[in-house]
């Protein structure tokens, strides 16, 4: 009875609002902004202090990093990645990748 109930209240208001005909399109989020890719040898560079960062603190955060990286992945992370996901369908790797 509840079940019965229910369709016939989702039939109503479907009904009563145009039903599903009437449902907008989704929204791009993206729709009229451009993609932004600075040039290859000329990314734009601030001190820390411009945009609201301390300098010691993101210093002490790259030296934490360095001190901790991890040696789970070899150099060449393009091998790790198609060696970790074979026989894996749709797992292509995209962009290009270089020993670190």
């Amino acid at each position: 009875m509840r079940r019965a109930a229910a369709a016939w209240l989702l039939t109503a208001a479907l009904a009563a609002c145009g039903g599903v005909d009437e449902v907008p399109p989704p929204v791009d989020p993206t729709e009229g902004i451009a993609a932004y890719t600075p040039p290859e040898d000329s990314w734009e560079t601030r001190a820390p202090e411009a945009v609201g960062m301390d300098a010691a603190r993101l210093q002490e955060a790259v030296d934490y990093a360095l001190a901790h990286e991890t040696t789970q992945i070899p150099s060449d992370p393009g091998a790790y990645l198609r060696r970790r996901f074979q026989g894996i369908p749709h797992q292509e790797i995209v962009g290009p990748t270089q020993e670190r």
